[in-house]
């Protein structure tokens, strides 16, 4: 039976408001909003889809260019943007199953596929960037308070450089200058308590030019963290790092899946 035709207009604004709204259930509330809203589109089902698709990419491709301020802190967006395949395959899914059909199910199921497999290898530095945006702990001193901060941008400035080469991470011995166009400030290089002596930070030397998914037990391998070694591109193991820690005691690092934290000698 042929397809009537729709309210276009409808349509495309109940999937954009919907989109929205379900946004944080990754990909199913993006196919569920292509899908109620194309049922209304009748034989321009697809239209709907496409066109909500390049909306949300224009929009997602203009946030990612910003900073949010966070506590006094600049936030870069920009690793929003690696959501954008999963985003634009579910919508354009939803818009398929609306549609009907065996051929149209199939390609929309292998889009939604498609598009969690591309972002999900790159989702590390959107992590990264959620971990930034929650609150710092109450109750701590400048330099212990924004020294797990500024190891968590060295942290998304290495994913972002790892998605443009192949998925690696830096070279150890120049891991600074590989990060200088995706760091979104150079403060970030250095220890707030490092004082004038360095930059205070080092990059685990076993983890130069490795893949990110190589990257063994990410959860509980350091990729920064807090060093005695002189800058700038100071790299080596965690035998550098300072006696008594550097932040009243403590010392902190930034370990390969993202989150920050207290570390100790080995």
């Amino acid at each position: 039976m042929q397809k009537e035709r729709g309210n276009l207009p409808l349509a495309l604004l109940l999937t954009l408001v919907a989109s929205v709204i379900l946004a944080p259930l990754p990909i199913v509330g993006h196919v569920l909003a292509a899908w109620l809203g194309s049922r209304r589109a009748g034989r321009s089902a697809l239209v709907v889809g496409i066109v909500a698709a390049v909306l949300w990419g224009a929009g997602i491709s203009l946030v990612s260019g910003k900073e949010l301020s966070i506590g006094g802190t600049q936030v870069g967006l920009g690793p929003l943007s690696l959501l954008l395949p999963a985003i634009c395959a579910s919508l354009l899914a939803g818009s398929l199953f609306a549609y009907g059909g065996r051929w149209p199910i199939l390609l929309g199921t292998v889009l939604v596929v498609a598009g969690a497999v591309w972002s999900g290898r790159d989702l590390q530095p959107v992590v990264g960037l959620i971990r930034q945006l929650r609150p710092a702990p109450a109750r701590q001193t400048t330099s212990s308070a924004s020294c797990p901060e500024h190891l968590e941008k060295l942290y998304t400035a290495a994913m972002l450089y790892a998605d443009s080469w192949d998925g690696k991470l830096p070279p150890a011995d120049r891991w600074e200058e590989a990060l200088q166009e995706t760091v979104s400030d150079r403060k970030y290089l250095h220890c707030p308590a490092a004082g004038d002596d360095g930059h205070g930070y080092a990059m685990n030397e076993t983890l130069g030019g490795k893949s990110v998914q190589e990257v063994p037990s990410p959860s509980s391998t350091p990729l920064f963290f807090d060093s005695t070694l002189p800058g700038p591109n100071a790299h080596g193991g965690l035998h550098t790092l300072p006696v008594p820690g550097r932040h009243e005691g403590t010392n902190y690092a930034v370990y390969a899946d993202g989150h920050s934290g207290p570390i100790a000698a080995k």
